[in-house]
């Protein structure tokens, strides 16, 4: 375990404490002295008052100096790190962590003394700190990894307890696992299994567009494809709910058109009518000369390897149906 050591000077500390008692033998001696003046209103020049204070003046030796330790503790015991990982990282990782942790604990310097036959001892007290390390080594064995795959991994090293250990904070993959834990050192080894299914990643549909053709009588609601390789042969479900802008919104419900997913394909383009949607039975809706509408979509994917998370977009800009 390595070490870094921040520690006090003892030679300043036994200069303190000199000057300490030094002080306290001036105070003590002043206040016994009596003060005899020259007949000219000043304090004698010369006399008993500075040859006391070297009398009574103790003087602190080595044996009277003793060291004592107090509060001893870790910091933090416990130091943990996230590694995060995608897929630029390549199949295979074997990573090194270092965590390093404070171990602090008080030490005073106590010296005692007679002064003018009163015993007197005073305590010179310091924090001190040493840094220790300990090291994680994080391997994972091989495997299939998509464009896309983010991983994070939390290692952490217990310096109370001398123990390592790991979390998956965010993986495509069930693992198993190997450790071994060691002084200052713990090694974990990761053997992919089987993908789990992922939610679909929602920024690879945007809005194209949303219009509506007065002589057609028809909506055009305009998805951007931005789904990659991955997720070929799987299907998306776009969901599309038809909403009357007005005071209080009014939904004529959703439907979802489906279409099947491959990286070249061009946009999604989803046409419908107004008839197609359950109607609005409001009669004031009838005298209207026009009607704005627009649409919340959001879309799902199906197939192995993702679950059927519906993924909310949003709305659109409004349309205008003029009647």
């Amino acid at each position: 375990m390595k070490q870094f050591h921040i520690g006090v000077d003892k030679d300043m500390i036994k200069k303190t404490l000199m000057a300490v008692f030094s002080a306290m033998a001036l105070t003590a001696a002043a206040g016994a002295q009596a003060v005899e003046f020259d007949g000219r209103g000043a304090p004698a020049a010369a006399g008993g008052l500075v040859e006391t204070v070297k009398v009574s003046a103790p003087e602190v030796k080595v044996s009277d100096i003793g060291t004592g330790v107090k509060a001893r503790g870790w910091q933090q015991s416990k130091i943990c790190k996230v590694v995060e990982l995608d897929s630029n990282d390549g199949t295979a990782i074997n990573r090194q962590v270092s965590l390093d942790a404070a171990y602090s604990w008080q030490e005073c310097e106590n010296a005692s003394a007679m002064v003018n036959g009163q015993y007197i001892s005073a305590s010179n007290c310091h924090d001190r700190t040493e840094w220790y390390t300990a090291y994680v080594n994080l391997v994972i064995h091989a495997r299939q990894l998509r464009q896309f795959d983010k991983e994070r991994i939390e290692v952490c090293y217990d310096f109370k307890a001398q123990k390592g250990s790991f979390a998956l904070r965010q993986t495509p993959f069930d693992y198993t696992y190997r450790d071994k834990q060691g002084e200052s050192l713990y090694t974990v080894e990761l053997y992919p299994g089987a993908r789990k299914p992922q939610n679909p990643d929602a920024a690879l549909a945007q809005l194209g567009g949303f219009s509506y053709d007065d002589v057609r009588k028809e909506f055009t609601l305009t998805i951007r494809n931005g789904f990659t390789g991955e997720y070929d042969g799987r299907k998306v479900h776009i969901g599309v709910e038809l909403v009357q802008d007005k005071l209080f919104d009014s939904s004529r419900g959703t439907k979802f058109f489906e279409f099947p997913l491959n990286w070249l394909r061009q946009d999604f383009k989803i046409v419908f009518k107004e008839s197609d949607f359950p109607s609005d039975k409001d009669a004031a809706d009838f005298r209207a000369k026009a009607k704005k509408y627009f649409v919340n979509w959001g879309f799902k994917v199906k197939g192995e390897g993702f679950t059927e998370a519906y993924m909310e977009k949003g709305k659109t800009e409004t349309a205008a149906v003029i009647q």
